[in-house]
C-alpha cells in the first residue's frame, strides 16, 4: 500500500501552500474576488496546509499548520514564523509528531493557556496537546475530522464531521456538560457536502460565521462561508458566499484570521490529464 501511495504521489506531484488574503472580509462576504499572496519558502521535501493563526506582531505572523513530509508520507503539527511584510517563512518548529498522520491543528485557549487540538484519525479520539507535544486531555472518544472548538455560544462546543464520512452532509455538535464532558447535543444535515469545517468560527459586525469545506465533487474543492445563528435550541447555517480557488489551483479548504491577518491554503497537482484523472478518482469519495 505504501508503494502504491508513493507511486501515486510521484505521478500527480501534489502540493499545498499557505496564502495570505489581501481581500477584506466585507468584500469576501459580498462576492468580490479573493486576492492571495503565497508564502515563500525553500523547502522541496514537504508542504504546508491547514493554517491557523496563533499570534500576530508588527513584524511576524505565527501559524499552526499541517507540515506534510514527503519522505515519511505523513503530516505533523508545526509552528511557522512568517515575516509579516514579505510573507517569507523565517522559522519552523515541530509541535506535535506521531507515528501516523496529524492535521488541522486548531489552537484552543483554556484558562489563558494555548493548546493545539489536531485531527488524529489513528488515535480514534479528539484531544489537546501542550506546546511541548504532550497529550493533555481527551475531549471526545470518537474519530472526529477537522473538529472546531468554540465558546461563541456561551457554553463551549465542538463542531465536527466524523468517520466514515468525513466530507459528507452531517455535522455533529458536542456540548460541554456539567461534568465537563463533551456530549453529542445535535446533528445538522446539509443539503450538499458542506458539513466539514474549514477553519475557526469568526465574528464580523456582530454576526457569527463558519468557514466550511465544499466537497461535492472533490475533497476541499472550495470554501463555503456560512452565517451561524442559534434559535430555539437549534443551530442554523445559511450560505453567504462560496469561494472557489483562483485559476491554476484545484483546492482551497481552510480560512482563518486574527486581526488584520487572514490565511488560506491552496492545493496544486501536476498539470496533465493523467494526474487529474488519478486525483479525481482517489479523492471523489473522501
Amino acid at each position: 500500500m505504501i508503494i502504491l501511495k508513493n507511486i501515486y504521489r510521484k505521478i500527480i506531484q501534489e502540493s499545498w501552500n499557505i496564502g495570505f488574503v489581501d481581500t477584506s472580509i466585507d468584500d469576501l462576504l459580498v462576492g468580490k474576488s479573493i486576492q492571495i499572496e503565497w508564502m515563500k519558502h525553500s523547502y522541496e521535501d514537504r508542504w504546508f496546509a491547514d493554517p491557523f493563526v496563533v499570534n500576530v506582531t508588527d513584524a511576524d505572523i505565527v501559524l499552526f499548520v499541517e507540515e506534510f513530509c514527503l519522505r515519511e508520507a505523513k503530516g505533523r503539527i508545526a509552528a511557522l514564523t512568517v515575516d509579516k511584510a514579505t510573507k517569507v517563512l523565517k522559522d519552523r518548529i515541530t509541535v506535535v509528531e506521531k507515528s501516523d498522520h496529524l492535521s488541522f491543528p486548531q489552537p484552543v485557549c483554556i484558562d489563558d493557556t494555548v493548546y493545539v487540538m489536531p485531527e488524529h484519525i489513528g488515535s480514534q479520539r479528539l484531544g489537546i496537546y501542550d506546546m511541548e507535544g504532550e497529550y493533555i486531555k481527551t475531549f471526545v472518544d470518537k474519530t472526529l475530522t477537522d473538529a472546531v472548538y468554540t465558546d461563541l455560544f456561551d457554553t463551549p462546543r465542538i463542531f465536527s464531521t466524523s468517520m466514515p464520512y468525513p466530507s459528507g452532509k452531517i455535522l455533529e455538535i458536542y456540548r460541554l456538560d456539567a461534568e465537563r464532558r463533551f456530549c453529542l447535543e445535535d446533528t445538522v444535515i446539509f443539503g450538499d457536502r458542506t458539513a466539514r469545517n474549514g477553519g475557526n468560527f469568526f465574528v464580523h459586525q456582530g454576526e457569527v460565521y463558519r468557514p466550511a469545506q465544499i466537497c461535492n465533487r472533490l475533497y476541499g474543492e472550495g470554501l463555503c462561508i456560512q452565517r451561524v445563528t442559534y434559535q430555539g435550541g437549534r443551530f442554523i447555517f445559511d450560505d453567504v458566499r462560496r469561494l472557489r480557488p483562483p485559476k491554476g489551483i484545484i483546492g482551497l479548504h481552510t480560512l482563518n484570521m486574527m486581526g488584520d491577518v487572514k490565511v488560506v491554503d491552496g492545493h496544486w497537482i501536476r498539470n496533465n490529464r493523467l494526474s487529474r484523472i488519478l486525483f479525481e478518482w482517489r479523492n471523489s469519495e473522501k
